[in-house]
């Protein structure tokens, strides 16, 4: 599967067995616990609309980002990482687009499958909306 058309790398740790999987889940379930208990307690203090400002978030994208699943948008990072992209490189508005559009992605599970496997055939799977983010 190599070849002009792929991007291979080196494949992170990932958890091994069930046990390591669900440490793993409840990590990520907590990690979204306290994010929600902070945006309440921002919200009860006033400040929330201030805080989405500073981030430039809406309160419409707020509430997909509250409904999303805890993995929501972290494989953006761990794929740019893995591949070996540098994403300091990019704008500002580009990547909170690219995370953004990460996020609403259906394709979580594929992308799943591109990292465990550690080769994204970019030309042949044209799932991943920030595809282009990635060639070289």
């Amino acid at each position: 599967m190599t070849g002009p058309a792929a991007i291979a790398f080196s494949v992170p740790p990932s958890p091994q067995g069930f046990a390591a999987r669900l440490s793993e889940r409840f990590r990520l379930w907590r990690w979204r616990r306290r994010w929600i208990g902070e945006m309440t307690d921002a919200a009860a203090l006033g400040r929330l609309d201030d805080m989405l400002n500073d981030v430039g978030v809406t309160r419409a994208e707020l509430g997909v980002l509250v409904d999303a699943p805890a993995d929501a948008g972290r494989q953006f990072e761990t794929f740019a990482e893995t591949a070996r992209i540098d994403l300091h490189h990019l704008s500002p508005a580009v990547l909170r687009d690219a995370r953004w559009v990460c996020t609403l992605c259906e394709c979580r599970e594929p992308c799943k499958r591109w990292l465990r496997a550690g080769v994204w055939q970019y030309a042949g799977d044209p799932r991943c909306p920030n595809a282009a983010l990635f060639r070289h």
